[in-house]
């Protein structure tokens, strides 16, 4: 088994292993790596596994730092939000995969060591077909049960609270497009979420698919409109252009638009590849909020997608059990409202350096003890279930920081 860099590999020979794979989606794809390289990480260092002359596997790899794309880590990755993982061509034998995740082994420990990591992190991508067969969803990783690596990863506020044996429970919100027609699809809507599609079609909202190389430039516009009325920050123009360039021709690329008399109100960007789709962004103007063609557009894309076979939609990341008023629920609230699935994310880290993770580690133990407890619903349950339910949880963190403390100091 021969380690091969990206660079020394074809476009078409590395793609053609991922159209094969069961373990591979677009953010495996020669043209996704490109765009990661350019605008997310610091280095990639992506390689293909070759045995007797065949490329039969690809890993997508990146270094990144606090400089570009990690926070206050040196960090070896396979993705961090648009995370993919190892993906091999059916069939392999015992003995083939045994040496390949050898040699992937060696590699990762290798570039970890080179540059100075504190961490290394791998991921499975959840709309790779693998991810949504049950029977594979249910096996815990190879790099957990047999590398050392945690399963699952910490989640704060703002993102991500990396630390030995601390993990948050982080589900992709999945909508499965092959379970049920269009009416039972509603019907899962959250009430509000279908009294909002309602209200846009009364008012006569109508969703299409743009077309074009220049349609990109018009989500972009809106964009920037909207950045100002809610404070996110954008990528350059230049991410959205060489994403849509890379991707529309091959039908990997979609932009809907909500129209109000001739007008666009609202748009949304997806990814799509091997029959799942996956949410990349939403904008709106006022107008549109007003009308609701935010909601609109999603059920717009829900329904295009099921009338083309299209199995599934994937909006992204919910946190249940993290504090309500903590940003990242805030910002990530509304995936929870289309009638998706709980899809647990698979990731998982090993912690080179794990010192560096006691303060943070620390911080999220304190954060989480000192959050507001969400009183309406004790209240409801009863003073007593209150005060017993608010000891537990204290009871229980107290334990969680004392278990990270004796593991940090022994790692």
């Amino acid at each position: 088994m021969k380690l091969v860099a990206f660079r020394d590999i074809p476009n078409h020979d590395w793609d053609a292993v991922c159209d094969v794979s069961g373990q591979a989606w677009l953010f495996h794809r020669a043209a996704w790596i490109a765009i990661e390289e350019h605008y997310f990480s610091r280095e990639n260092l992506s390689v293909g596994f070759e045995s007797k002359g065949r490329l039969v596997a690809v890993l997508p790899l990146y270094f990144s730092d606090s400089s570009k794309g990690a926070a206050q880590e040196n960090l070896l990755h396979s993705g961090i939000h648009r995370h993919a993982g190892l993906a091999c061509v059916p069939g392999l034998d015992a003995d083939s995969l045994a040496a390949l995740r050898a040699v992937m082994r060696n590699y990762l420990f290798e570039q970890a060591a080179a540059k100075h990591c504190h961490r290394i992190q791998l991921a499975s991508q959840s709309l790779a077909p693998e991810s949504l067969d049950g029977l594979h969803a249910l096996e815990v990783p190879f790099w957990v049960s047999d590398w050392g690596f945690f399963h699952g990863l910490a989640f704060g506020p703002g993102g991500m609270y990396p630390a030995p044996a601390m993990n948050t429970v982080a589900c992709d919100q999945v909508v499965m497009l092959d379970d049920g027609g269009e009416d039972v699809l509603f019907s899962r809507l959250a009430e509000a979420c279908r009294r909002n599609v309602r209200k846009a079609l009364k008012a006569g909202v109508e969703i299409h698919r743009m077309q074009g190389l220049d349609s990109i430039s018009r989500y972009y516009e809106m964009a920037q409109v909207s950045a100002q009325r809610t404070g996110e920050s954008l990528a350059p123009l230049s991410y959205y252009q060489d994403l849509w360039n890379a991707l529309y021709l091959a039908n990997r690329c979609w932009l809907l638009a909500a129209v109000h008399d001739g007008e666009a109100v609202a748009m949304l960007l997806v990814l799509v590849d091997k029959g799942g789709a996956s949410y990349l962004g939403g904008v709106s103007t006022i107008k549109g909020l007003e009308l609701r063609a935010n909601d609109m557009v999603h059920w717009g894309l829900i329904r295009m997608l099921k009338q083309e076979g299209y199995r599934c939609y994937r909006l992204g990341p919910a946190f249940p059990g993290l504090p309500d008023d903590w940003p990242i629920v805030r910002v990530s609230r509304f995936k929870t409202k289309f009638g998706a699935r709980f899809v647990p994310l698979t990731t998982g880290s090993y912690f080179l350096k794990p010192d560096h993770y006691r303060e943070r580690a620390m911080e999220l133990v304190r954060l989480l003890m000192t959050s507001p407890e969400g009183t309406t619903a004790l209240e409801d349950a009863g003073l007593v279930e209150a005060e017993v339910s608010v000891t537990r949880r204290a009871g229980l963190l107290r334990r969680a920081s004392r278990f990270a403390i004796r593991l940090l100091s022994r790692r």
